[in-house]
């Protein structure tokens, strides 16, 4: 369960900062279980060593056989395999509670939001959008009969509506490998250079491509 939500739609986040936080009572629970059987099996270790070694010290002087040695060696190698698989699942548990913290792995902008403090999720569930700070790029939409017109690294203008005249420098980043199924079109994305950082998310914008000497519209 979602104990408590930090951010909103447009919060800006730097890398690390906190974005949710599961309810950890049930995870500290299987990490205080792992830890315990964990315990139990170190127990059972000390035990089958010192067996073993007094087994060892018998068959050396020949008061058992080396059946029976090997017996108590199996037992030992046992415990052995059950220690490393407790602290194993310990190391899982303990891995399992840092999960109650969901932490942004980049800085960026929160563009949506998919659950609510006190909402049941599942593991791998989605709890917000975030959008990388950086680069920024537009998409657009070529017909098919024009797609062959255009090519990765193309030189590109941007020009955004709000701020008609002003134009941003980028290039063609990535063409789609296929049309969409119910538009026909291929989905084209421009990078624009650094000193885009203004622009904002979702921002209606014109492309304009550089063909040779001719300038297209796009």
């Amino acid at each position: 369960k979602i104990r408590r939500r930090l951010v909103d739609v447009g919060t800006h986040v730097e890398a690390g900062q906190l974005i949710a936080e599961l309810d950890p009572r049930d995870l500290e629970l299987q990490t205080v279980s792992a830890r315990a059987t964990l315990a139990a099996a170190e127990a059972d270790l000390a035990t089958a060593k010192s067996e073993r070694e007094r087994y060892e010290t018998l068959l050396a002087k020949h008061f058992v056989s080396a059946t029976q040695f090997d017996a108590v060696n199996n037992t030992f190698k046992a415990a052995q395999a059950r220690v490393a698989e407790a602290r194993a699942a310990l190391e899982v548990a303990r891995n399992q509670a840092e999960y109650a913290s969901l932490r942004a792995d980049h800085a960026g902008i929160v563009t949506s939001i998919a659950a609510e403090a006190g909402q049941v999720v599942a593991a791998g569930q989605a709890i917000a959008t975030l959008a990388r700070d950086g680069e920024r790029e537009v998409e657009i939409s070529v017909p098919e009969n024009r797609i062959a017109t255009y090519r990765p690294g193309q030189i590109a203008a941007v020009e955004l509506w709000a701020e008609a005249g002003r134009r941003f420098a980028g290039n063609l980043r990535e063409i789609a490998p296929e049309a969409d199924a119910t538009t026909r079109t291929y989905r084209v994305r421009v990078a624009l250079d650094a000193d885009s950082r203004t622009v904002k998310l979702g921002q209606t914008a014109r492309v304009y491509f550089t063909a040779d000497a001719d300038i297209g519209r796009q």
